[in-house]
């Protein structure tokens, strides 16, 4: 007879093993218990290590059976779950920190102090610092001690011991530096090589002249694994003739953060990595994840290990997979909110291609948990929820992008995404309903008829509980329905045109039995008459466009807004979107920057959210944002569509998120635009394979060109004159950087044509103003057809109103 749980001794029970983000810089580690703690992941729990309790969220568990076989191989134990009055110490915690962090510049003010902090029972400390310390670091660190009346202080390098080229275990730097009980095992039969060393022995095999067509050959495997091929250009873009197969090359490798999710910790590591194995700095996606670029192959393997053992992956991140689900980086303040960041977290759990190591971090239950006003649904519900746990064979036809929006914020541009979920407010205790649009794509071929750039369409709208039977459906119909030929026509584009919502929807419910689970949306929140739909070049066609009235266009985040909590969270533009952690003044910027907040998240227009900002640290973080950060970092300041951000708005904004006046800019008509147009940029050229022009290395020269009509390019979004226009340079027509959704769109269609766009935004495509040789050309383009639109337009009729009525005229 088998004992019950309650008779067993601590000896007998199994040690449960579970994977905890703990602390301020969001270090990852395994913790075990004995303890009859019911734990479940996003539970926060108490945690104990060599350097005292830390409070943490539980990201993963293993059941007593699979974690009794890993026996001492954890970093410390897990104690119980968070109580009002560990949080109650965790505010002292986090002020005795930033105290522990002043006083440790000053003590080292040769190194780059980045964070500090000061266990939950206020008796340790730790100082992380980037590059590498002295002697003179142990006599400081028992200053400090007595300056904070703790017990000890540690410095910790940032540099960790952890990051080798053969990475075993999660990168933790306090858990790495706890002394080593167990004896070093004894050698044993090397370890089968996986998928990734598989597919990059597969291509090192090759002769220089295959490696091409060898990458193209296993593009599945690589591109499951976030990792592409990169060529070797000149400025020119003439490749380079390689003549190592090794040497020559060099890869990108592609992380994944769900709604822009990273802790400092992995921010600061992943740095590291960036100046270990590739060239130094970190790319920002427009669909919020990272790229680590010019890794060479020999080190790509070390590299995948080393981003795994941070909690992260690579997985999905290229390749015809669910991509990296984008969803507002913004602390959440509605319920509708909280519910699209869930549904987010949820998508990429369910549809991630298998692998050890998820991105947990940061997740919805984090969001839920510090919004007082967040209804969230019951547990059975989220079950219901929950998709298919494996890919069927073949994965997808094409790559899927997935956005997940409220209809109050549509900051990520959802209709821009092959699936687009609008989540709407609900009454208290009732389910979401989601309206699912499908078929969006900002790329084309110039020169192949039919081939188009369109924003979603609707297919119809369900509850958030139905969204994954809806998920499931839509995979299997457009694996079976979808269009012989090259990679570029099996897009999920083609197949909502060629079949129409209204039967897909029908053939969707006859895949997965459901009659009539998707409804229409109601007329009031969609417009049946295309916008924008002006020809997108080469063959007359005309992309489908569509206005959603029930969201608001992007941008709708001022540099500051306030949460629910009092506390701030500032948006900080990355011009390029390309960011260097540490080893200069701007670097170390960026790192002191971030540990202002207890959260940073990747924004989807190359942002950077920092939230968690006290009140009394506003003033310092904007003078970084103006001294050291100047050059790399933009003053996010745009106009809000709808009023609802700050009082006043400006970058210093005191007022409260929500104060404008609705359905009205604050302040007079008669202001300026700013001389500055917020811009964006794609890789491009040398970089990317697929480019056939620069766009990131020319960013300042398009700038430049478009200064002197900022005035006139902002009447292309917006008759008052006053919002900031945005602009964005694409390498190639497939438009990474987003130029038919932005104000001013420039896309090259060969090495000196560019083809400009103009009055995109969130909800309806650019159309073609001609084309230009370069950035000189480009202040003519935009002054003709703004003078064109002040003489024609009526009154309050907007940019894109005024291009459609004068074409149908034509007609």
């Amino acid at each position: 007879m088998t004992p019950d749980r309650g008779s067993e001794t601590a000896a007998e029970r199994p040690i449960r093993r579970l994977l905890v983000r703990y602390g301020r810089s969001g270090s990852v580690a395994w913790f075990g218990t004995v303890h009859d703690l019911q734990v479940a992941r996003g539970a926060e729990v108490v945690v104990l290590t060599a350097l005292g309790e830390w409070p943490g969220i539980v990201l993963r568990s293993d059941s007593p059976a699979a974690a009794s076989s890993h026996g001492p191989s954890l970093s410390g134990e897990l104690l119980r779950r968070l109580n009002d009055s560990d949080l109650g110490r965790s505010e002292e915690a986090s002020r005795r920190s930033l105290e522990l962090a002043e006083r440790a510049r000053r003590e080292a003010s040769e190194l780059t102090v980045v964070d500090a902090e000061v266990s939950l029972c206020g008796r340790y400390g730790v100082v992380w610092f980037a590059g590498r310390g002295g002697p003179a670091l142990g006599p400081a660190a028992v200053r400090l001690a007595d300056a904070l009346g703790l017990e000890r202080v540690q410095w910790l390098t940032l540099e960790s011991p952890t990051l080798p080229g053969d990475v075993a275990g999660p990168a933790d730097p306090i858990a790495a530096a706890e002394p080593k009980k167990e004896p070093a095992p004894e050698p044993g039969p090397a370890p089968e090589p996986g998928p990734a060393q598989l597919a990059l022995a597969a291509l090192r095999a090759r002769e220089p002249a295959e490696l091409g067509r060898a990458a193209r050959r296993a593009r599945e495997p690589l591109g499951m694994l976030g990792a592409y091929v990169q060529k070797l250009r000149g400025r020119s873009g003439a490749e380079t003739t390689p003549t190592a197969a090794s040497s020559e090359r060099r890869w990108m490798i592609r992380m994944r953060a769900t709604a822009g999710g990273v802790t400092f910790g992995q921010l600061a590591q992943l740095a590291q990595l960036a100046q270990r194995f590739g060239d130094g700095s970190l790319r920002l996606t427009m669909r919020q994840g990272l790229q680590m670029h010019g890794v060479v192959p020999g080190n790509a393997d070390a590299l995948l290990r080393a981003i795994e053992a941070l909690a992260m992956t690579t997985r999905g991140s290229c390749g015809n997979a669910f991509r990296n689900v984008t969803c507002c980086p913004h602390p959440p303040q509605s319920p509708a909110a909280v519910a699209a960041r869930q549904l987010a977290t949820t998508i990429t759990q369910q549809w991630l291609p298998r692998a050890e190591w998820l991105s947990w971090t940061l997740d919805a239950d984090d969001a839920a948990a510090g919004d007082p006003t967040a209804e969230e649904l019951p547990a059975e519900e989220w079950r219901r929820l929950e998709l298919d746990t494996a890919y069927p064979a073949g994965y997808l036809p094409h790559k899927w992008k997935v956005g997940v929006a409220t209809a109050e914020d549509n900051c990520i541009d959802v209709l821009s995404n092959d699936v687009g979920l609008i989540v709407h407010r609900a009454s208290p205790g009732q389910v979401p309903l989601v309206d699912c649009y499908v078929g969006g794509s900002l790329a084309y071929r110039p020169a192949e008829t039919g081939s188009m750039a369109m924003l979603a369409e609707p297919l119809g709208r369900v509850a958030l509980t139905d969204v994954g039977a809806v998920l499931r459906g839509l995979t299997q119909v457009h694996r079976q329905a979808s269009t012989a030929g090259s990679r570029h026509w099996r897009r999920l584009k083609y197949l909502v045109r060629r079949m129409g919502t209204r039967e897909l929807a029908e053939r969707i419910e006859q895949t997965i039995a459901r009659p009539r689970l998707l409804t229409p949306i109601p007329d009031e929140q969609q417009t049946g008459e295309a916008r924008g739909s002006g020809e997108a070049r080469g063959s007359g066609r005309e992309r489908g466009d569509r206005e959603v009235a029930s969201i608001r266009n992007w941008p709708a985040h001022p540099p500051w807004t306030r949460g629910l909590d009092g506390e701030w969270t500032r948006t900080v533009g990355v011009v390029g979107g390309r960011i260097r952690l540490g080893g200069n003044e701007a670097g170390e910027a960026w790192l002191r920057l971030c540990q202002f907040g207890r959260a940073v998240r990747i924004g989807p227009r190359h942002t950077l959210v920092i939230e968690g900002i006290r009140s009394d640290q506003r003033d310092a973080v904007d003078a970084l944002i103006a001294g050291p950060l100047a050059e790399a970092a933009e003053q996010e300041s745009w106009g809000d569509e709808s009023g609802g951000g700050e009082s006043g708005g400006g970058e210093s904004g005191s007022g409260e998120s929500g104060g404008g006046e609705s359905g009205e800019r604050a302040g007079s008509a008669s202001e300026k635009v700013e001389t500055a147009p917020r811009m964006l940029a794609c890789v491009a050229l040398p970089t990317c394979p697929l480019a056939v022009a620069e766009a990131e290395r020319t960013l300042g020269e398009w700038r430049r060109g478009l200064e002197p009509v900022v005035e006139e390019a902002a009447l292309f979004a917006s008759r008052s004159r006053r919002q900031r226009p945005t602009a964005a340079v694409s390498g190639c027509s497939n438009g990474c950087s987003h130029p038919l959704t932005s104000t001013v769109g420039i896309i090259a269609e060969g090495p000196r044509q560019f083809r400009v766009f103009a009055g995109g935004n969130g909800r309806s495509l650019g159309v073609s103003l001609g084309t230009v040789s370069g950035p000189e050309e480009l202040a003519e383009r935009v002054r003709i057809a703004a003078d064109a639109f002040l003489r024609e337009s009526r009154e309050n009729e907007e940019f894109i109103d005024w291009w459609n009525r004068c074409r149908n005229q034509e007609r």
